[in-house]
């Protein structure tokens, strides 16, 4: 008997002996991990640095020391965008209330395909009676690659779903694409009410958002007259999540991180907190707020690269 204990003794102080073991191999992998961790928000704060960019900060800094009457008195700086494939007729001869823009890379077929079999399938909220009276179109804005142009060119004989902007794809280049969904709207589709914004990794209960337009549309004054540039406009509305005052990022310790492409210099942006803005996983735009933002971006010599913000 006491040999019996003396062996499960041993195999108890074995096994703890083993535990510890791995517990202290560990402890040095820890720390080794939280010490290399990549490090985005690295701020570089000055007490002379604003917290926030008040009216003043932002006319001198983004509007040349101009009220926005000025700005808007001004003629476009640019005209707009060409399109590889502008299909111009996909709102006729039915004019949608609200239409679905999904913003696309063009090697990105998979997600396209899974959300025209998805959420991207509109049949099924048309089905219903509770929304039978709304027309909903959703399309993709797809950017150029000149070796996948065929494919693109294919792909849209087959939908008939796709605009193709000439601007290549880079995040740099987000706040065009996000006024190429604008300029093409306005260019072919003037008629609709709401724009609505999201990407092809985003994945939308279409029955919320129906019935959220619904709701819209029930409290919109439907105006179809041509819009003009209006610094002011009380029935522009943007809707969506609102993020409030985010902490501008500056450095990043880790420059293969995706996240450094959210940095933003002191020539770009010069105050330490945004103002609130409406995450861009998707949001919707009325047509007053489409032709106002529309308007300022045609007259804006350098459009900040941060396209939410914007």
């Amino acid at each position: 008997e006491c040999l019996k204990m003396r062996n499960l003794t041993c195999r108890h102080y074995r096994r703890n002996l083993l535990i510890g073991s791995c517990l202290l191999m560990a402890i040095p992998l820890f720390i080794r991990l939280q010490l290399h961790q990549p490090i985005l928000n690295i701020y570089d704060t000055s007490e002379d640095d604003p917290l926030h960019c008040n009216q003043a900060i932002i006319r001198k800094h983004f509007m040349n020391d101009k009220t926005p009457q000025e700005l808007f008195a001004q003629a476009p700086v640019r005209e707009g965008f060409d399109y590889e494939i502008a299909n111009g007729n996909f709102c006729s001869p039915v004019k949608p209330h609200a239409i679905i823009f999904v913003i696309s890379k063009s090697r990105n077929y998979d997600s396209r395909s899974a959300i025209r079999r998805t959420w991207g399938n509109l049949a099924a909220i048309k089905s219903l009676w509770h929304f039978s009276h709304l027309e909903l179109r959703i399309i993709f804005l797809i950017d150029i690659d000149e070796s996948l142009l065929l494919s693109i060119s294919l792909e849209h004989a087959l939908f008939h779903d796709i605009v193709q902007v000439h601007l290549p794809q880079q995040y740099s280049l987000s706040t065009y694409r996000d006024m190429a969904m604008l300029h093409w709207t306005d260019t072919y589709c003037s008629e609709a009410i709401l724009t609505v914004k999201t990407d092809d990794d985003i994945f939308i209960n279409t029955y919320l958002l129906a019935n959220l337009v619904n709701v819209i549309l029930k409290n919109t004054t439907i105006d179809e007259s041509k819009l003009e540039c209006k610094h002011s406009d009380s029935s522009a509305i943007i809707y969506g999540y609102k993020l409030p005052y985010a902490k501008v990022v500056r450095y990043s310790n880790d420059p293969a991180l995706e996240g450094t492409r959210y940095i933003v210099t002191k020539d770009e942006y010069p105050c330490e907190h945004y103002p609130s803005y409406m995450s861009g996983f998707s949001y919707i735009v009325n047509r007053p707020a489409r032709s106002k933002v529309l308007c300022t971006f045609l007259r804006d010599r350098k459009p900040f690269h941060m396209s939410d913000v914007n």
